[in-house]
């Protein structure tokens, strides 16, 4: 599909062109970066106003698109959605919160697309830029949540240990009383009595024990 060199002269130049008022007919919503389709013109007109963005803004807007694409029911628009990513990962490696934010997108989507090591994969990569990072442990709990999904939908019995670290990392969050937590909170306790159906431990029954008693 497109996206073969977003950045190279004759492109911005012809969208330069379309963007003088020759572009009626192309689809262009007022947030630019908010499509619901995709074309070569629209593509075009996309990477002229990013290329004349601000860096720190011009991430946002592919992560925005790419994002929004990616939650569509439509794969040629997913396959654009992977590309856009792709193009923020290498351009922009500097963006930390957009490249988290597509990663915590990535791993929904394989999760949606029932691709459990792919999206294990994902929010383990979240985890670990949390772990060795100086900056705020962005969605670290979502991340853990979601790796612990993960485990109990590939079966890992064997990866107790991992089991453990991830409930032991996420007890701080879910172990007191502020509403944010509350959705996660139950998440957290469905999805760890369900692990421990298999694992049969003492020590996650009683962290379940008592985050129930929040």
């Amino acid at each position: 599909m497109y996206l073969c060199n977003v950045f190279d002269k004759p492109r911005v130049e012809r969208a330069c062109t379309l963007s003088r008022g020759e572009n009626a007919y192309i689809p262009m919503k007022q947030r630019w970066f908010e499509q619901d389709t995709w074309n070569e013109e629209i593509e075009d007109f996309f990477f002229l106003k990013i290329s004349r963005s601000q860096k720190e803004l011009a991430s946002q807007y592919i992560r925005v698109q790419a994002i929004k694409f990616l939650s569509m029911p439509n794969e040629k628009l997913n396959n654009v959605a992977h590309r856009l990513i792709q193009i923020l990962f290498d351009s922009y490696p500097e963006r930390y919160m957009d490249i988290m934010f597509c990663h915590e997108a990535l791993a929904d989507f394989y999760y949606s697309k029932e691709e459990y090591e792919n999206s294990f994969s994902h929010y383990e990569t979240i985890r670990n830029y949390n772990s060795s990072s100086q900056n705020a442990r962005y969605c670290t709990i979502t991340s853990e949540l979601g790796m612990l999904k993960c485990l109990l939908k590939i079966k890992h019995s064997s990866k107790k240990q991992l089991v453990k670290e991830l409930i032991n990392e996420m007890l701080p969050y879910l172990n007191n009383n502020f509403q944010f937590f509350d959705n996660i909170r139950k998440d957290f306790i469905t999805v760890c009595r369900q692990i421990n159906q298999l694992l049969k431990d003492d020590e996650i029954e009683n962290i379940i024990k008592i985050i129930e008693g929040k």
